[in-house]
């Protein structure tokens, strides 16, 4: 009932806890986290089916979860909303917004495929 399931959190990139540091889980790249609730689809701003939804862990302002490679901002220091709005326009923001990470290195040279191949 509670926890992980096999096709939920076992099943995708983002393995946390238990089933990171006992290496359990199963890689799936084709299992898009940030298309879902909880994931980064939405961040900016919301949308008509889903919520407007970010993580802050500790003081780590992030657009889904710790699995961010820098933080998009401190909490402690800065307003939610002004760091949402300087990441607003950055094409890399923008597809995570959308719930698509394989299209976030367009804008810098990297296509859907090479990062769907890595």
């Amino acid at each position: 009932y509670w926890g992980a399931t096999e096709d939920m959190w076992l099943g995708g990139n983002w393995a946390r806890g238990r089933a990171l540091e006992k290496d359990i889980w199963k890689r799936d790249p084709e299992h898009n986290f940030c298309a879902i609730l909880s994931g980064a689809i939405g961040f900016l701003n919301g949308g008509d089916s889903i919520p407007q939804e970010i993580s802050i862990q500790l003081w780590a302002i992030n657009p889904c979860c710790p699995g961010t490679k820098e933080a998009l901002g401190d909490a402690r220091v800065e307003k939610v909303a002004d760091v949402l709005a300087r990441v607003a326009d950055h094409p890399v923001f923008q597809m995570l917004d959308r719930g698509d990470p394989y299209r976030m290195g367009e804008s810098i040279g990297i296509s859907e495929d090479h990062a769907r191949a890595r």
